[in-house]
């Protein structure tokens, strides 16, 4: 899609360069000269004559002084014409070269411009190429397939990209769209299969993505351990309002990464490309160890992606059901300590979880109450739950090479 955008502005550049060159401008003034190259020939012979002359002179002991000056004399003079002959004879030179590319450059203007000149024909050209590709982009956003379903899905499809979600109609003036998810319990208690066994200082232990986790700088409590325990065996419903936002970048020409003729400095490694940056995050390289892909995606850690979008939630309730007290505990805990986060899922609360809005580093606004089947936390404060992202093309392009 952006390729065929870029393409097409591109085109559009040439030809209204090439519609420039359509009216032919005034031939270049000539200034036809001879080079007449006799009498530098005669120049160089006497100056030649005139320094073995003088030379003989120099070596001959029976030469008087002042034939020896004569002598110096006669080549002092003939060097000095051989100079204004040189001279006359390079600006006859010039002139001869800068009328051939005055005539050169008139006969190029002539077979480029007119209606049977070669810009004409590279307009055309042009001009069906940009046809062609505003249909493929067009196609590529709204054409079917068998089946009603779309190019863009397709392709997706075969990358194993979910389709999108449809679009529910909705009151345009709110820009959130409700959100309810219910963890059960199992579902928790199976993404513990990943958990960290030990816990160190400044540490962390979580559970999975939907998982809790405290974090405590400096200390690692029982009291914390046991919170995250209860957020892992109880159930939890999640209802919270969510929004996408877009990050604009007028500055940004995301096409140029696909330039062909891009290149990057000696040792800069930006991206490995699509298909190489999913194999070394899913680790899935052939013939990889761990440490290698590790080396690997550290070694593409400048530009791989950049984020297009974030998602902003607000509102945020969590209600727990079960034994909560230590959840309860845990999180006036948080509210009072500059150093310990509670989080649960992508939402955080209490300590260094404050409002990750425009760098603001204010409180949640959060507060936790009993309920008759546990707890219910409230998280009215917006915060950042998740980012959007847009991977870059291989830079430097991709060989056949194996991982070192």
């Amino acid at each position: 899609m952006e390729w065929y955008t870029w393409e097409i502005a591109r085109l559009q550049k040439s030809n209204a360069l090439l519609q420039a060159l359509q009216s032919r401008p005034a031939p270049t003034p000539r200034n036809v000269t001879n080079v007449d190259n006799a009498e530098l020939v005669t120049a160089m012979a006497e100056f030649v004559d005139a320094r073995d002359n003088y030379q003989k002179k120099q070596a001959d002991p029976k030469s008087k002084p002042e034939d020896i000056k004569t002598a110096y004399e006669e080549y002092k003079s003939a060097r000095q014409k051989l100079t204004t002959e040189e001279s006359k004879n390079t600006k006859a030179n010039v002139l001869q070269i800068n009328d051939l590319s005055g005539q050169a450059q008139d006969d190029m203007f002539k077979d480029l411009s007119g209606d049977g000149g070669l810009s004409s024909a590279l307009i055309k050209t042009n001009l069906e190429k940009i046809d062609a590709y505003t249909q493929l982009r067009k196609d590529l956003l709204n054409s079917e397939k068998k089946g009603g379903q779309s190019l863009a899905d397709a392709l997706g499809g075969d990358a194993d990209i979910p389709p999108a979600p449809e679009e529910q109609p909705k009151d345009e003036s709110d820009y959130f769209t409700a959100i309810s998810v219910e963890i059960a319990s199992s579902s928790s208690q199976t993404s513990s299969r990943s958990r960290a066994t030990s816990a160190s200082f400044g540490g962390s232990v979580g559970w999975g993505f939907w998982g809790g986790r405290v974090k405590s700088e400096g200390t690692f409590s029982t009291g914390s351990s046991e919170a995250e325990k209860s957020m892992l065996s109880n159930s939890c419903k999640i209802s919270f309002e969510c929004m996408r936002v877009d990050i604009a970048r007028s500055w940004m020409r995301p096409e140029l990464f696909y330039d062909a003729d891009l290149t990057v400095g000696p040792n800069e490694f930006i991206s490995p490309g699509f298909g190489k940056m999913r194999q070394l995050m899913e680790g899935d390289v052939p013939g990889a160890t761990p440490e290698t892909i590790e080396k690997e995606l550290q070694r593409y850690s400048t530009f791989p992606l950049y984020p297009t979008a974030f998602l902003l939630a607000a509102n945020v309730v969590l209600e727990f059901t079960g034994e909560t007290t230590d959840i309860q505990t845990q999180f006036q805990t948080s509210s009072y300590s500059a150093s310990a986060e509670v989080s649960y899922g992508p939402f955080g609360w209490g300590g260094k979880a404050s409002s990750s809005v425009a760098g603001s580093s204010s409180s949640m606004n959060a507060s936790c109450e009993a309920t008759s089947e546990g707890c219910r936390i409230t998280i009215k404060s917006p915060q950042i739950i998740g980012w959007v992202s847009q991977m870059v093309p291989a830079l430097p392009r991709l060989t056949d090479e194996p991982l070192p």
